[in-house]
C-alpha cells in the first residue's frame, strides 16, 4: 500500500489486522524499487490465484453449488 491517509486509517488498519493482514505501507519514491518483485512474485501468483479460482467456480456450476 502507499502512503496514501485513507491507508493509515485506524479502521482500515484495524480491518487488515482483524483478517490477519500485515499492512506495508511503500514511502513516496520508492515504487520503482519494489516494482520488480510486483512483476516477477506477484503477478505470476495472481495468476495461478485467478486460474484456479475459475476452475473452482467451474466446478461448483458443475456439481449445481452455485449461489
Amino acid at each position: 500500500m502507499d502512503v496514501a491517509e485513507f491507508h493509515k486509517t485506524p479502521a482500515v488498519l484495524a480491518k487488515l489486522r482483524s483478517h490477519s493482514i500485515t499492512p506495508t505501507l511503500i514511502p513516496a519514491g520508492c515504487t520503482g524499487l519494489v516494482q520488480p518483485l510486483d512483476v516477477s512474485v506477484n503477478h505470476p501468483f495472481k495468476d495461478i490465484l485467478r486460474d484456479l479460482t475459475e476452475m473452482e467456480i467451474i466446478a461448483q456450476e458443475e456439481n449445481g453449488l452455485e449461489k
